[in-house]
């Protein structure tokens, strides 16, 4: 929670105190949603900061995401909090270097938790048509057979609106059992309306895991708009099926509250959800 709160007052920092120039984007998130299965309830909060600054060909980003599940009569809270700072140098046009460091901690109440840590370095390319990334993040705690996270990423854009990605993230670890994971995606958005289709696949210990994304947005008008998604996942030939149909609203450019519902069907088992917030976004990113 701690760094969810540095985010955040960075965040009303920088919109407030440095000049147009300098500041690159920011964004505030607060959300509320409750899952509902045939083994209870549970509400889950979502509480988010991302702040990014611009000097000359530098940037420095910092970003932060908490989230609590609160089940119905357990005796305690489950936290995740992912939190990133990073720096990056643009070039020649066309070129890029950024370093990372990416802390991920679970807990469990009072009970202590897990922290896991990921330093990362990466080059990327970007000439309007053809981009690409390849980066190496360490993992900065001793794992047991885990030394670090191989990634590729290659697109190319076939119009303003259109354009499609593949990439590669290999584990570097000792036993063989995870295979690399493939990612392959498709994107068209006009303004108006988009879609976005993504298709992943792996081997996790000797089972083949797949899973396919397809979601869709429609602005009615520069306030109300309308999204939802499709997801499925094989594991080892049990299917997991998601539905998400949700609708927002644009109260000025700086603010948005949302909405949506969701049902996953879990092989045979239905979990039904909801959730509402909203967010601030401020500056290009």
């Amino acid at each position: 929670m701690k760094n969810i709160l540095i985010g955040a007052a960075l965040a009303a920092t920088v919109a407030t105190g440095v000049t147009a120039q300098e500041l690159s984007y920011g964004r505030l998130i607060a959300n509320y949603g409750m899952v509902s299965t045939l083994g209870g309830d549970a509400d889950i909060t979502i509480l988010g900061a991302e702040v990014g600054i611009q000097v000359q060909e530098f940037d420095f980003w910092l970003n932060g995401t908490q989230l609590t599940l609160s089940p119905d009569g357990a005796p305690f809270n489950v936290t995740a909090d992912v939190t990133t700072i990073g720096a990056g140098y643009s070039f020649g046009g066309e070129y890029r270097v950024d370093v990372s460091s990416t802390d991920l901690g679970l807990g469990f109440g009072g009970g202590g938790g897990i922290n896991i840590g990921l330093d990362e370095i990466g080059v990327a390319y970007d000439n309007g048509t053809y981009f690409g990334r390849l980066s190496f993040a360490d993992v900065n705690q001793p794992i047991p057979g885990l030394d670090g996270i191989y990634s590729l990423n290659v697109g190319y854009n076939i119009s303003e609106e259109a354009k499609v990605s593949l990439s590669v993230h290999d584990i570097d670890e000792s036993s063989g059992s995870i295979d690399p994971i493939y990612i392959l995606s498709g994107e068209y958005d006009t303004g108006r309306w988009g879609v976005k289709l993504d298709a992943a696949s792996t081997n996790l210990l000797g089972t083949d895991l797949t899973l396919v994304a397809l979601g869709g947005n429609y602005q009615f008008n520069n306030q109300w708009g309308i999204r939802g998604a499709y997801t499925n996942i094989d594991a080892g030939g049990t299917d997991i099926d998601a539905y998400r149909l949700g609708g927002t609203y644009n109260i000025n450019d700086t603010y948005t509250v949302y909405a949506g519902l969701t049902q996953a069907d879990l092989g045979g088992t239905t979990i039904d959800g909801f959730n509402v917030g909203i967010s601030m976004d401020f500056g290009s990113k």
